[in-house]
């Protein structure tokens, strides 16, 4: 998988940067850490931090942060369209029903919590973009505010491994397997704690 990235961006170039960073989004097993990595080893050629900035802002941050951005709308439609049919199917195995996850949307979305936790997430770049864009969209986080957060999360989340695969030359690889190790656990870590603010909340709401 590696070296069908490797080649991919060393052929393509920015363009292809773009285009492996939008399906990542899509095909899950992709690793993005991985591409981004090898976006700042084989686009940026700068000998120096001065050099070094603008060519990674204008090579990696700008085409990666459209294409994540762009890429992240296919699960969030998903989500966002197939929530009720979901929750209907899956809710109650959990003892979760359709009116608590009602009244969970609407605890986000006046806590505003929903796009701090966006922006955050999407800027992180040991956390996986495609468990934001289907939580997003399950919660049905306005699209706007889905577009606008994801968008600047992301563009920190491209410049900080642009800036590592270029600082870490020919040991990107390496590198992106210690983020793809650590981003496994860390998402591991957050469902668990999905599942213990479920049950907070659910609480919360049977006695409402």
């Amino acid at each position: 998988m590696a070296g069908i990235i490797e080649a991919f961006i060393q052929s393509y170039g920015v363009l292809g940067f773009f285009v492996a960073v939008v399906i990542e989004e899509i095909i899950v097993p992709l690793p993005s850490s991985m591409i981004m990595l090898a976006g700042g080893f084989f686009l940026i050629s700068a000998t120096s931090l001065n050099q070094a900035i603008p060519e990674i802002l204008f090579k990696l941050t700008i085409p990666g942060t459209i294409g994540v951005t762009l890429g992240s709308l296919f699960f969030y439609f998903l989500s966002f369209y197939g929530r009720e049919s979901i929750v209907k199917k899956i809710g109650p195995k959990f003892g979760f029903s359709y009116n608590e996850s009602e009244k969970l949307k609407r605890f986000f979305h006046e806590s505003r919590w929903d796009e701090f936790a966006v922006f955050l997430l999407r800027a992180l770049p040991i956390f996986p973009g495609v468990a934001v864009s289907v939580i997003a969209g399950l919660i049905k986080m306005p699209l706007l505010s889905f577009f606008i957060t994801g968008f600047f999360g992301s563009a920190i989340r491209v410049f900080i491994m642009g800036f590592l695969g270029w600082q870490a030359k020919e040991a990107y690889a390496i590198l992106a397997l210690k983020f793809e190790n650590i981003s496994n656990l860390i998402f591991i870590g957050f469902i668990f704690s999905v599942i213990l603010v479920y049950v907070i909340i659910k609480k919360g709401l049977k006695q409402e």
